[in-house]
C-alpha cells in the first residue's frame, strides 16, 4: 500500500514503468503468504534428477570453489588482499572438521553436522554468536539451491514410517546431506568472513549485518521463493528449471559488472565493478580453463563461422 501511495504525484510514464515493480512484489509477497502447493510429481522428479545427475565429485567442488573463485574477488575488492587473505585461512579449517555430537537429557547422542555456528571462534564470541544467529533467522545460509531441490530436511509430512521407507530416507539424507553441507559451509564461511571484515571497519553491527548478506547473496546468489521467476515456481517449469537457478544468478551477475564497467563516464561504478569483473574472470580460468570462461562457446562459434566462410 506504502508503496502505491509513493506513486502519486509522479509523472505517467514513471508510474507506468514503477507500477510493474510495485505490481510483481505485491504478487511475489502474496505467495510468500499464501503459498502454491508443490506438486509431488515434481519434487520427486527434482530429487531423482539430482541424485543421478548431480551428486558427482565435480558438482561438489563446485561449492568448494564458489568462495575463491567468486566470493575473495569481492571481499579484495572492498577490503583489501591482506585482510580478506587473513579472513579467508582463518575460516578454511572449518572444512576439517567432522560435526559435533551432543547427548539429550533422555542419553541420545544427537549428531550436528560440521558448521561455523558451532566453532570455537563464533561460540567463544558473543558477537560473533549473534551475527551468525541473525544469518540462521534471516535463512541467509541454510536456503541454497541444494537444499530447496533435495528438500532433504526431515519434517512430520515427508518422514516415512515403514523400516523400507525410513532406510531410504537416511539413505537419501545421507547423499543429498553432503552436498546441502557443503553448501550451506559456503555460504556460513561468507557471511561470517563478509561480517568481521565490515564490523573491523565500522563498529556497527547491524549495518555488518546488513553487508554481509549483500555480499553473501550477491556472490552466492539467492535460491528462496521470493527470487525466483514464476515460471520456475511451479510445475513443469520447476522441473524444467530446476537447475538454472544458478545459470540465472551467475548471469545476472556478469551483465550487471559488465555494464557497470563499461560506464567510463562514471569512474566510481566502473572502476569498483573492472575490478571485480576481472578478479572473478581471472580466477575462474585458474579453475576452469579457458573452455569455462563466458563466452567462450560464443566466440569460438563466431571464429568458426569466420574461418569457414573463406573455405568457400
Amino acid at each position: 500500500i506504502a508503496a502505491r501511495k509513493s506513486l502519486a504525484g509522479r509523472p505517467p510514464s514513471e508510474v507506468e514503468k514503477l507500477s510493474l515493480f510495485v505490481n510483481e512484489i505485491a504478487w511475489r509477497a502474496n505467495e510468500e503468504l499464501n503459498p502454491t502447493p508443490r506438486s509431488k510429481l515434481a519434487a520427486a522428479a527434482s530429487q531423482f534428477a539430482f541424485v543421478t545427475i548431480l551428486t558427482g565429485a565435480a558438482s561438489a567442488m563446485v561449492q568448494f570453489a564458489s568462495i575463491p573463485v567468486m566470493v575473495m574477488p569481492r571481499l579484495n575488492r572492498d577490503y583489501g588482499y591482506g585482510k580478506s587473505a587473513a579472513k579467508f585461512a582463518r575460516y578454511m579449517p572449518i572444512w576439517n572438521t567432522v560435526g559435533v555430537t551432543t547427548t539429550e537429557p533422555n542419553g541420545d547422542v544427537v549428531y550436528s553436522a560440521p558448521s561455523i555456528g558451532t566453532s570455537k571462534m563464533v561460540t567463544s564470541n558473543p558477537v560473533l554468536q549473534r551475527a551468525f544467529e541473525e544469518a540462521v533467522n534471516r535463512q541467509v545460509t541454510t536456503v541454497g539451491n541444494v537444499s530447496i531441490i533435495t528438500n532433504n530436511k526431515q519434517t512430520p509430512e515427508n518422514t516415512r514410517k515403514s523400516a523400507v521407507g525410513a532406510a531410504a530416507e537416511s539413505a537419501y539424507g545421507l547423499v543429498t546431506g553432503l552436498f546441502s553441507g557443503a553448501e550451506r559451509l559456503t555460504r556460513e564461511m561468507t557471511y561470517m568472513m563478509a561480517f568481521e571484515l565490515e564490523y573491523a571497519k565500522t563498529k556497527d553491527f547491524d549495518a555488518s549485518v546488513e553487508k554481509a548478506i549483500e555480499v553473501t547473496q550477491d556472490t552466492l546468489f539467492r535460491y528462496d521463493t521470493m527470487e525466483r521467476p514464476r515460471i520456475l515456481r511451479t510445475g513443469v517449469g520447476s522441473v524444467v528449471g530446476q537447475f538454472k537457478m544458478y545459470a540465472a544468478g551467475m548471469t545476472s551477475f556478469l551483465i550487471r559488472n559488465m555494464y557497470n564497467s563499461m560506464r567510463v563516464v562514471n569512474p566510481k561504478e566502473a572502476l569498483p565493478a573492472i575490478h571485480l569483473l576481472s578478479g572473478v574472470l581471472l580466477t575462474g580460468a585458474v579453475f576452469h580453463g579457458l573452455a569455462g570462461s563466458p563466452f567462450y562457446s560464443t566466440i569460438a562459434t563466431l571464429i568458426d563461422l569466420i574461418l569457414n566462410s573463406g573455405d568457400e
